[in-house]
């Protein structure tokens, strides 16, 4: 069996509970891997699949909560659905028997370590330094003056009155 790769500072954004968040992926990930190397019953395999994909989603959650108000938010949330795309695809194909060529562990390494590199890093060592919340601008800067805002999407107008 191969050794799954472990957290290292070098994977770190700067936001602490982003990084812890990536410290127990990377333990589930070794779990899953020892179980899938070890011949474990499918049923735990499984059910470690279902225990990552879980925390995974409530990781994806905090993500882009953390994001929300940067203009690249909607391509992150695009990441993220790829990468669950994917995640289910290699799931089915384990649950199936066909392999795609690679290990569990392998897998989902590569996944994980790329997203890390590629969207992680650059995004939240901004916001860690400080520069993604101010390039966001105010949270309620609407490009109409405040007396044609529209409350509710139900048509009404706020009236201001001199």
């Amino acid at each position: 069996m191969r050794n799954v790769k472990k957290w290292d500072d070098d994977f770190s954004t700067g936001i602490g509970l982003i990084d812890n968040q990536h410290k127990i992926i990377f333990d589930l990930l070794g779990d899953l891997g020892k179980a899938s190397a070890a011949k474990a019953d499918k049923k735990v395999v499984d059910t470690l699949f279902d225990v990552l994909e879980n925390y995974v989603f409530r990781h994806f959650e905090a993500e882009e909560e953390l994001i929300a108000s940067h203009g690249d938010a909607p391509s992150h949330s695009l990441e993220h659905y790829h990468l669950i795309k994917e995640f289910h695809k290699f799931r089915l194909g384990f649950r199936n028997g066909t392999s795609c060529g690679k290990t569990v562990d392998e897998f989902l390494e590569a996944w994980f370590v790329r997203h890390i590199n590629e969207h992680d890093k650059p995004q939240f060592t901004q916001i860690a330094n400080g520069k993604l919340l101010e390039e966001a601008g105010p949270v309620d800067a609407y490009p109409l003056p405040s007396n044609e805002r529209r409350r509710h999407n139900l048509g009404l107008r706020v009236v201001e009155h001199a």
